[in-house]
């Protein structure tokens, strides 16, 4: 390394490339000071020319050379498309004549490396797609460019090691069973009777009495009445139904979207989906790396972080961190829930010690059902008989039937950067399908 200097989050380095043409340059020296000719001091002074106008040229490039990237979104979702707007400007009066961007993200499917040129006292900008194709928790950057002088000899690196981090969400589906029971509570999922206390949902207004409190005054409808109107609160949905993810890594198999940690994201998002749009309180719960608990709520914000939870579980290539086995999640699990819960178990595991387990949740009248992860290891297992025998409703999903998956949203959305009159750039989502 010849030189450093580090400007703001970007550590700038010259360095020689190839030390060929300055060991000649010193031979050259030696040979025309032993004994001076006119071809000597010509070949001498044509090699030293040539290595100060490379090191110009490349000081200047480490001076004036700068780049950045920006991503329209710090989330997408499975199936979205990605678009990162680079940009490379050059304040020197000498051309980048060549400018290697190495991308150095752990997206998988996505990279960004690419080779550039930048006229003098210009700039060039570019967009990069890529299409996220696997959930999870992953970082753009860190990045480098490299350039250098035209021949070769000194090479500039400037090197941007911060990442930011990116949420690739699960995708949805719609599910290949019919719909799980509704709970241990009667009803449809919300009953339209009045509350004795005030309550998370309100669906009739009336008179204002004596003695109501103030702050369950419903002022848009006491507008249009002029008088003073209150809320009336419905009862709370039949039951919360929890899902208890099982993330054990021995009992998971598979690679790809058909592996058993996958298909059981996906059921679990889409069961969410399905969940929260019939009004139910949905809540979550894991046992990967630590205990993960989401209680129950209604609202598009809520499964974005069930889902945010979803995507965050071990995938194939973690399948040696350690994680609770089923029938310790179970245990854990009956002492945190109350009673009248619904308790969806996904898993692929055959083990039937973990039915076992069922029989502590229904004596704390937790109601539970289970949706099997079938792999072609698994398909054929008298385990669903066994759960019929104590009553416990069970679907059950193959891993090599591919299901089709929707975004959450219902469309593939596409980021794109557009240049207003005034010349401020702006993004916008635009759907591609």
């Amino acid at each position: 390394m010849l030189w450093h200097r580090r400007e703001g989050g970007c550590d700038i380095t010259v360095e020689l490339n190839h030390v060929t043409p300055v060991v000649c340059a010193v031979a050259l020296l030696i040979v025309h000071l032993a004994g001076a000719t006119p071809a000597t001091a010509a070949l001498l002074a044509g090699a030293w020319v040539m290595i100060a106008i490379s090191g110009i040229w490349a000081w200047q490039m480490a001076l004036h050379l700068h780049a950045s990237r920006r991503l329209g979104a710090r989330w997408v979702q499975v199936g979205d498309l990605m678009e990162e707007r680079f940009r490379l400007r050059n304040d020197s009066d000498l051309p980048v004549l060549w400018a290697e961007v190495n991308d150095h993200s752990d997206v998988p499917g996505y990279a960004a490396s690419v080779v550039r040129s930048v006229d003098s006292n210009n700039e060039t900008a570019w967009t990069h797609e890529g299409t996220a194709a696997r959930r999870g928790e992953f970082h753009l950057g860190p990045w480098s460019v490299e350039t250098g002088d035209p021949l070769g000899i000194f090479i500039v690196r400037l090197n941007y090691a911060q990442a930011h981090p990116l949420l690739v969400y699960p995708p949805l589906t719609d599910l290949p069973f019919p719909p799980l029971p509704r709970g241990a509570s009667p009803g449809s999922s919300r009953i339209r009777l009045a509350a004795p206390i005030p309550t998370t949902n309100a669906g009739q207004v009336r008179t204002y009495e004596l003695g109501d409190s103030f702050r369950h005054i419903h002022w848009p409808t006491t507008a249009r009445h002029d008088e003073l109107m209150v809320k009336m609160f419905d009862q709370e949905a039949s039951a919360d139904i929890w899902l208890l993810m099982d993330t054990d890594p021995a009992v998971q198999s598979g690679e790809g979207d058909s592996a058993t940690e996958e298909v059981a994201v996906l059921v679990a998002a889409s069961l969410t989906a399905d969940l929260l749009r019939e009004g139910r309180a949905v809540g979550l719960i894991t046992f990967a790396h630590e205990r993960r608990l989401v209680r129950p709520a209604r609202s598009t914000h809520h499964l974005w972080t069930i889902l945010g939870e979803l995507a965050r579980l071990p995938n194939a290539t973690h399948r040696q961190r350690p994680a609770l086995s089923l029938p310790h999640a179970l245990d854990q699990t009956a002492r945190l829930l109350r009673s009248g819960s619904n308790l969806v178990i996904v898993t692929p595991s055959i083990d039937p010690l973990w039915v076992a387990g069922l029989a502590q949740l229904t004596a704390r009248q937790i109601v539970p059902s289970a949706i099997l992860i079938e792999s072609g290891q698994t398909q054929g297992s008298p385990l669903q008989a066994l759960l019929a025998e104590q009553g416990v409703i069970c679907r059950s999903v193959r891993c090599d039937v591919r299901l089709p998956v929707r975004p959450a949203l219902g469309r593939t959305r596409k980021w794109e950067f557009k240049t207003l009159a005034t010349g401020r750039v702006i993004k916008t989502m635009e759907s591609v399908r």
